[in-house]
């Protein structure tokens, strides 16, 4: 097996482990998965990264989270079979309803997610 398809195999099962303060490691990882078309393994570095920005409030990283967060709408097109992670839209819808008093956040990527 290849490895990008073992890295993909492993976030599918513990992705929830993810740690998105470890951004600098993270955000290599995030890009070679892209690079290797694993666009769902790449979603779910890209998720990790946002979701710590948002729950931490981190306002000065809210530039490089409305980044991950237009990426992870991109990505979300090449996704062909999500494996019973959440599906972009309600990630995104989930994403609102926990952190939709952030301005600041919702005003870099156009506001309010349309669903």
């Amino acid at each position: 097996m290849e490895q990008p398809l073992r890295a993909e195999a492993v976030l599918l099962e513990r992705y929830a482990e993810l740690d998105g303060y470890r951004y600098a490691t993270l955000k290599d990882v995030a890009k070679a998965l892209e690079a290797a078309c694993r666009p769902l393994a790449a979603s779910l570095v890209y998720r990790a990264l946002l979701d710590s920005v948002l729950e931490r409030g981190y306002s000065r990283a809210y530039d490089h989270a409305a980044r991950y967060y237009r990426r992870l709408g991109e990505l979300a097109s090449g996704v062909e079979d999500w494996h019973g992670v959440t599906r972009h839209q309600s990630y995104v819808d989930g994403l609102w309803g926990r952190h939709g008093r952030k301005r600041g956040f919702w005003s870099r990527v156009g506001g309010a997610p349309r669903g």
